[in-house]
């Protein structure tokens, strides 16, 4: 079987998922250095950490970056930057293009998930047809035409659907991210925290970009995030990258962490392999 480099994280909202991966801040024992990848709620899960365990995250490669738009008084330089790209380039427009798409006429699932998402798990529980056409549905759309098997859309809704937790917990982090805890012991991010506050300065960021991917930017527009250092555009791929193109996928993290990247290094002792 073809290897992936795939890492599926779906279980928990995101404070929930980051101290099941790191302890609350104050409470770690060594000085562990952590360089995160990450795709999906991956990427937002990632940016949480940076935030949040800037001292330890010494790196993060993201391949799903959405960011705030370029207000004069949020992002002034890279406001001014944008002027002078108008007219935006072909990429450019082509990006701004399906993002717009994906925000007023792709994204009514998300609304659902973050609202109201128990009533979509009974129905995705009760129904594995009903959980089958909500998983198909994204696997197609989402992709750069990708020939999905049989075999494949299968494991990937048996994940899901023979899961302890079950369907709805797939749909309940949505929910949970989009709420921010304050009166809890150790506060969390919101998702909309995560994607508009930058990551810390001494955290390494690199963005690949995939040509289906939902939400696509100006690459000019991807410093939003924090200190960007590498920054790549892909003339294939879509959501699923890590599924549908490993390679490319694994190269760009090689390239990034490996001998002459830019986070080569960033954890002491290691080759970035």
């Amino acid at each position: 079987m073809r290897k992936r480099c795939t890492m599926l994280c779906w279980l928990w909202a995101t404070k929930i998922t980051v101290c099941c991966i790191v302890p609350p801040p104050g409470r770690f024992k060594t000085n562990l250095p952590i360089v995160v990848q990450g795709g999906d709620w991956g990427s937002i899960i990632a940016r949480v950490m940076a935030n949040r365990y800037s001292d330890h995250t010494k790196a993060v490669h993201l391949n799903f970056l959405p960011v705030p738009l370029p207000y004069p008084w949020r992002s002034p330089l890279v406001f001014l930057r944008s002027l002078l790209t108008i007219p935006f380039s072909s990429d450019d427009k082509a990006h701004l293009s399906a993002t717009s798409d994906y925000l007023m006429q792709g994204n009514a699932y998300m609304r659902q998930q973050e609202t109201r998402p128990q009533t979509l798990g009974y129905a995705l529980h009760d129904s594995p047809v009903a959980l089958l056409a909500w998983i198909y549905d994204k696997l197609h759309s989402w992709t750069d035409s990708y020939p999905w098997t049989d075999d494949e859309i299968l494991t990937w809704v048996s994940i899901y659907y023979f899961s302890v937790a079950g369907p709805a917990a797939s749909v309940r982090i949505y929910y949970e991210a989009a709420r921010n805890d304050s009166s809890s012991a150790v506060p969390g991010m919101s998702t909309v925290d995560a994607i508009s506050k930058p990551t810390p300065g001494n955290v390494k960021l690199a963005a690949a970009q995939f040509k289906k991917e939902l939400i696509r930017v100006p690459m000019l527009w991807t410093g939003l995030a924090g200190s960007v250092v590498r920054a790549k555009q892909f003339d294939c791929g879509g959501h699923f990258a890590a599924w549908e193109v490993p390679e490319l996928l694994a190269t760009d993290l090689r390239n990034f962490l490996g001998r002459n990247g830019q986070a080569y290094g960033a954890v002491s002792g290691k080759d970035g392999y």
